[in-house]
């Protein structure tokens, strides 16, 4: 004897999504395209005509006796005559004016895209469908909810019925099977025989996998005689990820899932599979009815959860609202959104409610207790959703949002907080053992500046034609890190003749103090490196420190070439219109000077050690600097350029 089980547990949503499918399936062709038919006038058409032409054509008086805001305006036509002949596009005077075809131009103001001319011509071909007063469940009153409406069945509030009785009921074993033979036993009809083994396990495996069972599995079930082997093939069946796959396809069919956008840009949604995937594992995991559906429409309102999976697909599960088709490129931008709260609204009402919401955008339901105001109170609600970004673009877009497990986050967190201890730790170590380098250099700054130098001076690459570091301890010797060396000397004239004194303070390494008459007399056959002839561009630089307060007595030279041609160039320090310091150009006869643009020598006579520059582009300016600031420019090339620099005949350093 085979046994029948009838208390399967699962959650309602197949229940739901089957009962809806098989409203669907079971409508006659011709209900279901006339119920097509009707939902395309009212998505499509009547917007069309009040938003475009119901300025014209409606009121009172419409223009041409022809309104166009009424369904019966608009089937009767005007004083021309029915504009409308239902399979007949061509023939209908409403797509010949609207084609500009005829006398009339209409809209007068623009014509329609091509989209909205399609619709109507594909309206006007299958028949010009349209509802009218003989519609079963026409509601007379639309503009207020009557105590009819609320007294509908499907509004009801659930009550707990009388579970029917059937004298000498051997056969049920459930309040349902107890519905089920009533209704036969009064249709005078007998419960059919109960299905053999093989014949249970087809059904059971068809409606929740979708797919036959394997032999393995039929000749497993027959040879099963221990309690609850009906049971075990039930709860086999349901735990098996083929139960999701199979039941959330109805699911995603009345949300209109597409992997693609639609309509005129037709993207493609790259991550549309994740909303598919929620949709499978809530049917797998046995979600509640009510938290499947809130999870849809306010997901990411809800409590955050810190299970990975959880948190994840409360936040995918919205995409039940984004995975619609979209108008990206409509011009009218706020048109566009509207139409997305639209699908969002029909979406909401034809899925969960068995309501065609939509038909309230333009008008009051005229079958169900919905009135426009009712549909923008909830359309204010989904207008406040960012469903589209890019407003200012076209073609726009539809806001994708980067998705991160709770996990990641905390570990996340956690390694920012760590990497910061560690760079904290590691700038600490780096300081100290900077520090300690800075503070051995330093105890050593003299040795490297000198080992720089003399390594700066005899580069390849850029060469110096001289450079004298005046750091010999004694002697009269002023040997030279590039170019000639030379001398300590005094050319006053005066007995006993004191040579410039060396010290050991200088701004890097040893320096040389001058006083009137003291020089460096370079020797003068080694000055050949010297030649710049009329065109060697020169630059001359130095580190001077003067007593503060000194005041020079006319010009106190501080280096100073004379050569064959009686041109000479000198450097040297001079107050007054001088400007404290000035390098001049002599060709023999004329002469020209590069100095400051302002005094300067109250800075170079502070006591302090300064770096005085000066660069000559003999055909161009002269630019002078200190401390490596230009302090002043001037043109030099037509003095300079006629100034014969090719045979040095003596080169001073020094007053």
């Amino acid at each position: 004897m085979v046994k029948r089980v009838c208390h399967w547990s699962r959650s309602t949503v197949p229940s739901v999504t089957f009962v809806l499918l098989g409203m669907v399936i079971c409508l006659p062709a011709e209900a279901a395209d006339r119920a097509t038919e009707l939902q395309r006038f009212e998505a499509k058409i009547r917007p069309l005509l009040v938003s475009r032409c119901g300025k014209c054509h409606s009121g009172p008086k419409p223009k041409a006796g022809l309104d166009l805001s009424r369904v019966a305006g608009l089937m009767s036509g005007g004083r021309s005559g029915p504009v409308v002949v239902p399979g007949n596009p061509t023939g209908s005077l409403l797509m010949q004016a609207i084609r500009r075809q005829g006398k009339g131009r209409m809209p007068p103001d623009a014509p329609l895209n091509g989209v909205h001319v399609l619709e109507l011509v594909t309206w006007i071909k299958n028949g010009a469908i349209v509802p009218d007063a003989g519609d079963k469940g026409t509601r007379e009153n639309g503009s207020t909810i009557t105590r009819d409406d609320r007294d509908w069945w499907s509004f009801r509030s659930l009550a707990p019925g009388q579970v029917p009785t059937v004298s000498g009921d051997r056969w049920s074993r459930t309040p349902i099977d107890r519905y089920i033979l009533a209704r036969l036993t009064q249709e005078k009809l007998a419960p059919s025989p109960d299905a053999d083994r093989r014949t249970w396990i087809r059904r059971a495996t068809f409606d929740l996998w979708g797919v036959p069972p394997s032999p393995e599995a039929v000749q497993a079930f027959e040879a099963d005689h221990a309690p609850g082997a009906f049971a075990r093939v039930v709860d086999r069946l349901l735990a098996s990820p083929r139960y999701g796959e199979r039941w959330a396809r109805h699911w995603l069919d009345i949300v209109r899932y597409a992997d693609t956008n639609g309509g005129g840009f037709d993207y493609v949604y790259p991550t549309a599979w994740r909303y598919r995937d929620y949709v499978v594992r809530a049917f797998n995991r046995d979600t509640p009815y009510d938290r499947f559906l809130v999870e849809q429409i306010a997901g990411d309102l809800l409590e955050p959860s810190k299970d990975d999976q959880r948190e994840v697909d409360r936040l995918l599960a919205t995409g039940m609202l984004t995975l619609a088709p979209k108008g990206l490129g409509e011009q009218d931008k706020e048109l566009m959104a509207m139409d997305v709260v639209d699908d969002q609204i029909d979406v909401l009402g034809r899925s969960l409610m068995g309501l065609t919401l939509a038909c309230a955008r333009c008008h009051d339901h005229k079958f169900d207790p919905v009135l426009t105001s009712d549909y923008y109170a909830l359309a204010g609600i989904f207008r406040s959703t960012v469903s589209v970004r890019d407003m200012n673009k076209n073609p726009s877009y539809w806001p994708e949002q980067t998705l991160e497990a709770p996990s990641v986050s905390r570990a996340r967190k956690r390694h920012a907080e760590q990497t910061k201890v560690v760079a904290a730790a590691m700038s600490k170590i780096t300081t100290t053992g900077n520090k300690r380098l800075v503070d051995d250099a330093r105890t050593r700054l003299a040795e490297y500046l000198l080992a720089a130098a003399a390594i700066y001076h005899t580069r390849g690459d850029r060469p110096a034609v001289a450079h004298w570091a005046f750091d010999a301890p004694a002697g009269t010797t002023v040997p030279a890190t590039a170019g000639p060396g030379g001398r300590l000397a005094n050319v006053s004239g005066k007995k006993p003749d004191p040579v410039p004194r060396r010290l050991d303070d200088g701004r890097i390494g040893r320096a040389l103090r001058f006083a009137t008459g003291q020089v460096v007399e370079i020797d003068p056959s080694a000055l050949q490196s010297l030649s710049f002839g009329k065109d060697g561009d020169f630059s001359v630089s130095t580190w001077i420190r003067a007593p503060k307060g000194y005041r020079p007595g006319t010009a106190d030279s501080i280096v100073a070439a004379t050569f064959k041609t009686k041109a000479i160039w000198f450097i040297a320090l001079r107050p007054g219109n001088y400007q404290g310091v000035y390098l001049r150009h002599y060709d023999g006869k004329s002469a020209v000077d590069i100095m400051p643009s302002t005094d300067q020598l109250p800075l170079l006579t502070d006591g302090k050690w300064h770096h005085l520059a000066v660069t000559s582009d003999r055909d161009a300016d002269g630019i002078m600097y200190i401390d490596g600031q230009v302090v002043g420019r001037k043109a030099i090339r037509t003095v300079s350029s006629a100034s014969d620099f090719s045979v040095p005949v003596s080169l001073k350093l020094g007053a």
